[in-house]
């Protein structure tokens, strides 16, 4: 039952995207809607869409893994075709109607030139002053009067070229950028410090146990002295107890901690709990661990999940409360670090003085970022979506996440940051 929900949602966008799109293909693009081969695929696109949901659903069903993730591609990859045609027709559409005015503008321009003898009436005055400006030679040169509608062309192109861009770009391997943190009067024990940061795995439909493998390659590379696991490791927890040991192997010499998220409550708190209480890594549940790191000291706080008794409401709140939880008891002279998988938790740490939170969550939003922060960030400006951030002391680094819950990122890569502290 674990995916049916899912696949019920993507029939429903499937019909949505698809059914707006062509909607407004027909109200603003009529000179488009005429052609043959538009009009068949403004219907077969979407019908294939349904007919992958129908194969994933098949697939899912029959514990055909290969089926069920070919046809769930498929299924996203209609959909953000059609969320892509959805987002640009409207522009295109503003672009075909200048091109239809400035047509009806040179029929009377040329109306005017033509009958010399007879009494001619005046022109509009939008079109006297077009006319005026640009000349009879140049608005009746046929390039210039098709730049309009190559202009409505290009931007439906180009989105349909970034989205096949962002479904390519998720299957890319995980990045390990490093991150630079600086704090004025850090212990000398502490400069250097490298903490790998793990969130938002999500082991399931489009992550595999071998992508997680080929990230902790990658990361022994990188020789992190710390690791931090910051929640929604597993969307199949039956892959919990593996990944738990793959991720251990690191053996990075001041250990591996983690916290939870929301979809350890979704898939089931107290199967991740058996999982974590016979595995190698200690889960942090609104406490802290203290790491001795040669004369200074490490405290590590690990903060609950709204989801944990349906508090998304009372998010504030709940985050306000955890955060305390897991700080209680913190050595007042530790460099404090705490794993909040919903970035709002900084809130209240940042309050506290705690110098480092790391989150994840959001996965930059919607998977689409530029210049290192979600290209919805604006709307949501106080949700941290993805990226570093700093009040005075204290800062933040939300994670784009190393796997994802739809394989489509686009500016936005799968990530496990490396944190250098100095």
């Amino acid at each position: 039952m674990r995916n049916y929900f899912l696949q019920i949602g993507s029939a429903v966008l499937v019909v949505g995207s698809w059914g707006l799109a062509v909607f407004l293909l027909w109200a603003l693009h009529r000179q488009w809607w005429w052609v043959r081969w538009v009009r068949r695929l403004s219907w077969q696109v979407p019908l294939a869409g349904l007919l992958f949901v129908g194969l994933w659903l098949l697939g899912d069903w029959l514990s055909l893994a290969g089926l069920a993730l070919a046809a769930a591609i498929g299924t996203i990859a209609v959909i953000t075709t059609g969320l892509a045609l959805l987002l640009s027709l409207p522009f295109s559409g503003v672009l075909l109607s200048a091109e239809r005015l400035v047509k009806w503008m040179l029929a009377k321009w040329s109306q005017k030139s033509n009958l010399r003898d007879k009494p001619q009436p005046s022109l509009p005055s939008v079109a006297s002053a077009v006319a005026e400006t640009l000349g009879a030679e140049t608005l009746q040169s046929p390039l210039r009067r098709s730049l309009l509608a190559k202009g409505a062309v290009v931007i439906p192109g180009t989105l349909l070229a970034a989205n096949a861009w962002g479904l390519a770009s998720a299957w890319g391997a995980v990045q390990i950028p490093t991150i630079p943190l600086h704090y004025p009067n850090l212990p000398p024990q502490l400069r250097g410090l490298r903490i790998l940061h793990l969130s938002d795995i999500h082991l399931g439909s489009f992550i595999f146990m071998k992508d997680l493998e080929e990230c902790m390659i990658a990361a022994e590379h990188a020789r992190p002295d710390l690791v931090l696991v910051s929640g929604d490791v597993a969307d199949e927890l039956h892959q919990l107890p593996d990944a738990l040991r793959m991720i251990a192997e690191l053996k990075p010499r001041y250990g591996t901690f983690a916290s939870l998220g929301n979809h350890e409550y979704y898939r089931g708190i107290e199967t991740v709990q058996k999982a974590f209480d016979r595995g190698p890594i200690p889960l942090l549940r609104e406490e802290g661990a203290t790491v001795k790191v040669g004369g200074s000291q490490l405290f590590i706080a690990g903060a609950d999940d709204p989801a944990r008794s349906g508090s998304e409401k009372n998010r504030p709140q709940f985050l306000q409360r955890t955060v305390d939880a897991s700080l209680d008891g913190a050595p007042s002279d530790a460099f404090h670090i705490l794993m909040s998988h919903r970035p709002e938790g900084w809130d209240r740490a940042a309050e506290e003085g705690i110098e480092l939170t790391v989150a994840g969550h959001y996965h930059g939003g919607i998977q689409i970022g530029f210049g290192g922060h979600g290209v919805i960030e604006p709307l949501t400006p106080n949700n941290y979506i993805w990226g570093h951030y700093q009040r005075g002391n204290s800062q933040l680094y939300t994670s784009a996440g190393v796997g994802h819950w739809l394989p489509f990122r686009l500016g936005c890569p799968r990530q496990a940051p490396l944190y250098v502290i100095s």
